[in-house]
């Protein structure tokens, strides 16, 4: 089967993540897969993935436009690609790319299957309403990755369903037993090391992941013991950094960027502490929970399903809440 892969951009995030594992997994699987990005790579992130997909002999092909005004020309470049490729199935993620690839299908006399996976559970602002509600009966199958968001995201539409993230879990235990006997990331005596995993980037105009709520907290509990590394990259990572050392608690945190093994980090922490203020389906603590990692996290709906004796909750958005917990 031909597929193709549709995403604003390789970069930092669970998106572009699950795009390049899927892509890799159906490779493996015997199907001929391209991916095409019209942002091309932004970050590190980005760089390491392309990285991946090269290595499973995935065709990557991206066009390195990033001005919003240009974007109008994008439908055209993947009707081009499109016509060239001619895919059984085409399947896009986040809304942008969704957009540009139901535009370049119309008017096509071999339709490809048109499959989206919906990745959150808020539609992104940059798109009008009308758009999305078009796209939502347009699009063949919306797949949700989560139960979070197949209930809460407004425009699912009648073709939705449900396939939830996941991670490979033989890869990551042979992970975590080579960090195991490397102990690169060993614990300090006396510390209480945590570890934040996610992207330092903005979705309808807020940080995501909470970032700034966790470094606000680590200011409020004045406790020099407790440590926190922070796994990833974004725009918004110098903002982070200059508001940690107004805050004086530079000491207190490490910010790694990104990393393409978390392994070492999950093996070396306390605890991973999630602040953010929606999520999907957080690959983060399926990974967390799977190396028997306990989870600070905030009551938000998506993250409810991590509740068990492992698990504390904090009030979401608040850092004197999560300082309290963090006490604990």
């Amino acid at each position: 089967m031909k597929i193709v892969h549709a995403v604003n951009s390789l970069s930092a995030g669970g998106a572009e993540q699950f795009v390049a594992s899927l892509s890799c997994a159906q490779k493996l699987a015997g199907h001929d897969v391209t991916l095409l990005c019209y942002a091309g790579v932004l970050d590190g992130k980005g760089n390491a993935l392309r990285r991946s997909l090269g290595k499973s002999s995935i065709n990557v092909i991206t066009l390195d436009l990033r001005r919003n005004l240009l974007k109008w020309s994008v439908p055209i470049w993947l009707r081009a690609k499109l016509d060239g490729i001619r895919p059984d199935v085409v399947h896009s993620h986040l809304e942008q790319s969704d957009l540009f690839v139901a535009l370049a299908l119309l008017g096509r006399s071999s339709i490809p299957v048109h499959v989206r996976t919906l990745h959150n559970v808020y539609a992104s602002s940059r798109i009008p309403l009308p758009a999305h509600k078009w796209l939502a009966e347009r699009i063949d199958c919306s797949v949700a990755c989560g139960g979070v968001v197949q209930d809460a995201y407004p425009y699912g539409g009648s073709r939705i369903c449900r396939i939830d993230n996941g991670v490979d879990i033989v890869a990551l235990d042979a992970a975590l037993q080579a960090s195991r006997d490397t102990q690169c990331e060993s614990r300090q005596p006396g510390r209480f090391d945590l570890i934040s995993v996610g992207a330092f980037a903005l979705r309808n105009g807020v940080l995501q992941k909470g970032q700034d709520i966790l470094v606000d907290a680590i200011a409020l509990l004045r406790d020099p013991r407790v440590h926190v590394r922070f796994l990833g990259a974004g725009s918004e990572l110098d903002r982070i950094v200059g508001r940690s050392e107004g805050l004086g608690i530079h000491g207190q945190v490490e910010f790694k960027g990104h990393v393409e093994n978390v392994a070492p980090f999950l093996t070396g922490c306390e605890a991973l502490v999630m602040a953010s203020r929606f999520e999907g389906l957080s690959i983060a603590c399926i990974e967390a929970a799977c190396a028997g990692i306990p989870l600070i996290l905030p009551d938000i709906p998506a993250f409810r399903q991590f509740g068990g004796p492992g698990t504390m909750f904090f009030q979401a958005e608040s850092p004197a809440a999560l300082s309290d917990c963090l006490k604990k």
